[in-house]
């Protein structure tokens, strides 16, 4: 019976052991849950568009502020006229040549800010569904920890009660062993026994037996692991 408590008793601090330290983890990653620090929540992109913004204006507004180079006026000979004619052509080409490479950059910053805000929409969704994933994986590991907290409670009550077994069963063995002596009235109390027990020797070591059942008695009712 004593073997077979302390095996039960053994596996039990086994079990014991095993289960505080699934608490330790489980413990660990709820707190990095409450603080925010989760892995497995999607990291936020950051997207610097008011320095795009800015470039896009400055190359705009270098665009908006330019003027033709004033020419000084000269004399309307036929030469000079078709001189000035064909140079105007040459420069109104190229004007021309610029405002369309500028509505086309136009475009393509508009395409780019349309493909941002794409990206950034997807980001948010991706987010989202992290987040949502977080929360279950979460609620999971608050679940586990309930189920191996309530499985600790129950292991500390079952090993109480075996470990007090086992301690009263010890205790019992060694005061009944007692029986056959004669306890003294002194502190510490001494147990002796004569080579030959007469009638007032009895007497002693029928006092012994009483004071002996109600120890048994009181560590019947004693509970060594509370």
């Amino acid at each position: 019976m004593e073997v077979r408590l302390e095996d039960e008793i053994r596996v039990l601090i086994q079990e014991r052991k095993a289960v505080n330290l699934a608490l330790k983890k489980l413990s660990n990653q709820l707190t990095n849950f409450n603080n925010g620090d989760s892995n497995v929540l999607l990291s936020n992109k950051v997207l610097n568009t008011n320095s795009f913004d800015s470039k896009r204006k400055s190359k705009d507004d270098g665009f908006m502020d330019y003027e033709p180079e004033k020419r000084p006026r000269v004399e309307d000979d036929s030469e000079t006229v078709h001189r000035h004619k064909r140079l105007m052509k040459v420069g109104l080409f190229g004007y021309l040549l610029k405002a369309k490479d500028a509505l086309v950059k136009e475009k393509d910053d508009q395409k780019i800010l349309k493909h941002i805000e794409k990206e950034k929409l997807i980001d948010t969704k991706l987010e989202e569904k992290q987040k949502e994933q977080s929360t279950l994986l979460q609620k999971d590991i608050q679940d586990e920890y309930d189920v191996n907290k309530k499985r600790l409670e129950e292991i500390t009550t079952e090993l109480n009660k075996k470990q007090t077994q086992l301690m009263r069963m010890r205790l019992c063995e060694h005061y009944e062993s007692m029986g056959n002596f004669i306890a003294t009235s002194t502190q510490p109390t001494i147990f002796w026994a004569p080579f030959k027990f007469n009638h007032h020797l009895n007497t002693l070591r029928d006092t012994t037996r009483n004071f002996i059942d109600k120890k048994i008695e009181l560590i019947q009712n004693t509970n060594y692991y509370e």
